[in-house]
C-alpha cells in the first residue's frame, strides 16, 4: 500500500495554482566542497585562436592581468597561483548578457573543457581575508564573489550564466552575507572553499547547468563593478578584479552505465520500447509515489501517457523528481538493445554529500531515496524553497547526472 497516491478511503487533492515563473536563490553550505580528487581541470587557454583577453584597470596602473598555466591547477597557493585580470569596462556585456570576442572592452579569461559539459565548478582565489574569519574579507566581502560566469561552444561568443548584484550582510560581524546571483543556474556556495585549502578558496561554487558548454569564461561581477572598494573606510576605488585559482569539471563519463535520458523515453523509440516490454513496467511505475506538475498522483497505464508526462519543468520539484526517478525505473526494467542499467552500479553524489550523506551511491539505494521522499506526506508539492525542495532537488540531480551518464562511478 502506498502512503500517498493511492486511494484508501476517500481523497481530497487540493490543487494549487502554479507560478508561470519562479526565482530560486543559491544554497549555502557552511563547510567545504567535496575533494576535487574526481574532477577534471579546466584549460586556461593562453595563446592560439580561443585566447583569454585581459581587460584593463579604471586608474590605467601596470599589473592588470596575470594568464598562465597556474590556472590549470587547484594549488591553493594564494597570489604565486593565482589568474586574475582587471575588468572595469564589464558593465555593458553584463547588461546584455552577450561578450563577443572582437567587441570593445571585451575581456575574458577562457577555460577549455575539450566538450561541451554541464557542471562546473568555480574555486576563487581569496587574498583579501582577515582575521575575523573566513566568510568576509575587507572588501566587505565582494572580493570573494568578484567573478561573473560565462558560456561558449566556439570561444568567441560568450553567454552571461551568472552575476552576482548585490550583498546582504549576515551573521556575527557580517561574517555569513548572501548575495543576488543572476541567472537560472543558481549555485550551491561553499562558504568553507575547498576542502583542500579551505578559506583560500572561499565561496567556492557549483553550478549545474541547463544548457552545456565547451568554454567558460570569467569576467568581473556587477558587484564588484559598483560596489565601493572598501566599505570599513568608505574608499570609492573599485577593485574589478576576479581572482580565480582554477575551474572544474567532472569527468568523461566511463563506459557503461546505459542510461537514457526522459527525452529518450519521450520520443518513439522509448514509447515502443515502454510499449513492447515484457514484463510491462507499468505496474512498477504505478508501485512508486510519482506525481503530476499539481501534485496529483501520476498512475500511467500506457506508453503515451508517459510519454507526455515524462519532460517535466522543476515549478514543482516533486514533479521534477518523479520524471526522472520514472526515466531511471526505465533504465532498469526496460533493456534498449538488449542493455539496461545495473540497480546496484554506484554513482557520485558530487557537490550533494552533505545532503545526501554519501559519496557514492547505488541506482537501487537512490531510486528508493527518492521514492520515500515523494511518498512522504506532504512532499507532493514543492514549490517553495526549503528544506524539502533542496533535498528533492539533490535527488533529481544525482538522478539527471546518471540518465545522462555522467556520474558513474568506475
Amino acid at each position: 500500500m502506498r502512503v500517498r497516491g493511492k486511494s484508501v478511503g476517500k481523497k481530497v487533492f487540493v490543487l494549487v495554482a502554479l507560478a508561470s515563473s519562479v526565482a530560486w536563490a543559491a544554497s549555502y553550505v557552511a563547510g567545504t566542497a567535496s575533494s576535487s580528487a574526481t574532477l577534471q581541470f579546466g584549460i586556461m587557454q593562453t595563446a592560439g585562436l580561443h585566447t583569454s583577453v585581459p581587460g584593463t584597470r579604471a586608474d590605467g596602473g601596470v599589473n592588470a592581468w596575470a594568464f598562465d598555466a597556474t590556472g590549470n591547477v587547484l594549488d591553493g597557493s594564494g597570489d604565486l597561483g593565482r589568474v586574475f585580470m582587471y575588468d572595469a569596462f564589464a558593465a555593458a556585456d553584463l547588461a546584455d548578457g552577450q561578450a563577443v570576442r572582437g567587441q570593445t572592452n571585451f575581456a575574458m579569461m577562457i577555460w577549455d573543457f575539450g566538450r561541451s559539459v554541464n557542471f562546473v565548478r568555480i574555486y576563487p582565489m581569496v587574498d583579501h581575508g582577515t582575521p575575523l574569519g573566513p566568510n568576509v574579507d575587507e572588501f566587505g566581502g565582494s572580493d570573494m564573489v568578484a567573478q561573473s560566469l560565462w558560456g561558449s561552444n566556439d570561444g568567441d561568443n560568450f553567454t552571461l550564466i551568472s552575476d552576482i548584484t548585490a550583498i546582504a550582510p549576515g551573521g556575527v560581524n557580517g561574517q555569513t552575507p548572501t548575495y543576488t546571483f543572476t541567472g537560472a543556474d543558481q549555485p550551491i556556495v561553499y562558504r568553507g572553499g575547498s576542502a583542500e585549502f579551505g578559506a583560500v578558496n572561499g565561496y567556492t561554487r557549483d553550478y549545474t547547468l541547463g544548457t552545456a558548454y565547451r568554454y567558460f569564461g570569467i569576467r568581473a561581477s556587477t558587484l564588484r563593478q559598483t560596489m565601493k572598494n572598501n566599505l570599513v573606510n568608505n574608499n570609492s576605488v573599485q577593485d574589478s578584479d576576479p581572482e580565480i585559482d582554477a575551474i572544474a569539471t567532472v569527468p568523461p563519463p566511463p563506459s557503461g552505465g546505459n542510461g537514457l535520458t526522459p527525452g529518450f523515453w519521450h520520443n518513439k523509440n522509448g514509447q515502443r520500447a515502454i510499449a513492447n516490454a515484457d514484463p510491462s513496467p507499468f505496474a512498477g511505475l504505478q508501485a512508486l509515489c510519482l506525481v503530476n506538475k499539481d501534485g496529483t498522483a501520476f498512475n500511467p497505464t500506457t506508453a503515451a501517457q508517459i510519454g507526455g508526462w515524462i519532460q517535466s519543468d522543476a515549478t514543482n520539484m516533486a514533479y521534477k523528481l518523479s520524471t526522472m526517478l520514472a526515466a531511471m525505473y526505465l533504465n532498469v526494467n526496460v533493456p534498449v538493445k538488449g542493455k539496461s542499467v545495473d540497480p546496484n552500479a554506484l554513482v557520485y553524489t558530487w557537490g550533494w554529500e552533505a545532503e545526501l550523506g554519501v559519496a557514492q551511491i547505488s541506482i537501487a539505494d537512490l531510486m528508493a531515496a527518492a521514492n520515500a521522499d515523494l511518498c512522504t506526506a506532504g512532499h507532493n508539492l514543492t514549490i517553495e524553497a526549503g528544506a524539502v525542495r533542496t533535498h528533492q532537488s539533490a535527488l533529481k540531480d544525482v538522478l539527471d547526472w546518471a540518465n545522462n551518464n555522467l556520474n558513474w562511478v568506475p
